[in-house]
Parts: C-alpha cells; structure tokens; sequence
C-alpha cells in the first residue's frame, strides 16, 4: 500500500528468510541436525554460518560442498539489513551501505575458503547439484523450499530441514505481486482476477 492506503499489489508469495539444510550431510559431517540446534550455531549472524562451513569442510562429505553458491548468501545477508540499495527516502546508498559491504566481504570470503559449490541459482548445474545432492545448505527465503523439493526429488524426500536464519534479526528475499495499471483496458475485469487469484483458497 501507498502512505495514503491506495493498494499498489496484491500478494502472491513473500520471502522471509530461513535457513535449509541436509540433515544426512550434517550428521556425515559431525554437525548438529535438530532445527534448534542448527539456529543456535548460526545465532550470532552469518559470520557463524561460515563458521559452521568450515567445521562442515573438514569432514565433509566427498563431492559435497556446504553452500550452493557465494552470490546466494550475499543476496540473504542483504536481505538481513533494514537499509539495502536505497534509504527511506528512496536515495540510492549501496556504495556506503554497510549491508552491501558485509554481504561483499562475506560472501568473498566463503568463495576463498569453498565453501560454495559456485553455482549461480535457477541454472541447470544448480538444478543438477541438488537433483545430485551435493549442496548441503540453501539461504531459504519461504518460497525457496518449493525450489529444493522439486528440484531435489524423490531422492532426497525427507532429507531436508528448515531452521531459522543465521542472525537475531527478520530478514525477507523477494516476494512478488499482482497490480492492475490504472491505464489497462479492463481495470476493472483485472483487478477482480487479481482479488480472486490472491485470495486464501488459490
């Protein structure tokens, strides 16, 4: 909604942030698999879920890696900060935001230790890795775990858990949304389809 409560977009999905991860790969690694315990060794942000990496390194599985991709765990550490590309007032920050920078530095650093399998998301080596099983943790906005089921397959039905997000604060990735243009040619007849298509029972 605008600030004078005009609706601007409807809701089709959000993206709040949690953290996915292979309870298999975890224990062949030595590494915690209860949901709880998985959220307390990356409370204290994503400087503990590098940590968490690197302790999944050392006995990882063989041609496992702990995360899909660097770029991936940038976008989420981003998505952790109030304050992103632009401030309150819609002025572009990202050369002095200090979430851009901590999401830079950290996901540089988990490429220079590779921990990431360095595959960017949505392509066919990422589809393939997780049909494959090699990636054992995702940055999981909501609609990512829809991503992994089908992507991973029966294969790995049942494998994957869900725990919160490194970090104490709410963090949200993406989201999308349904809006009529006020210039359309059946504003009327589109902004029904849009009620209907957000609606509960779709």
């Amino acid at each position: 909604t605008a600030k004078d409560g005009t609706v601007i977009g409807a809701g089709t999905d959000i993206g709040p942030m949690s953290l996915c991860y292979r309870k298999d790969l975890f224990e062949k690694a030595g590494l915690p698999t209860d949901r709880e315990a998985v959220a307390k060794a990356v409370a204290g942000g994503w400087e503990d879920y590098l940590k968490l990496g690197e302790q999944y390194k050392k006995k990882a599985p063989s041609g496992t890696y702990f995360m899909d991709s660097a770029s991936a765990m940038y976008n989420a550490v981003v998505s952790s900060s109030s304050e992103q590309y632009y401030d309150a007032d819609g002025k572009p920050v990202y050369k002095d935001s200090q979430s851009v920078k901590q999401g830079w530095d950290l996901a540089a650093e988990a490429a220079a230790k590779k921990l990431a399998q360095g595959l960017p998301q949505f392509t066919d080596a990422w589809n393939a890795a997780l049909r494959k099983g090699t990636v054992a943790t995702v940055a999981c906005p909501a609609w990512m775990a829809g991503q992994i089921s089908i992507n991973s397959g029966d294969s790995f039905k049942g494998k994957w858990d869900i725990s919160r997000a490194p970090g104490s604060t709410a963090a949200n990735w993406g989201g999308s949304f349904l809006a009529v243009p006020k210039s359309g040619k059946h504003v009327k007849e589109a902004t029904e389809l849009v009620k209907w298509l957000t609606a509960p029972e779709q």
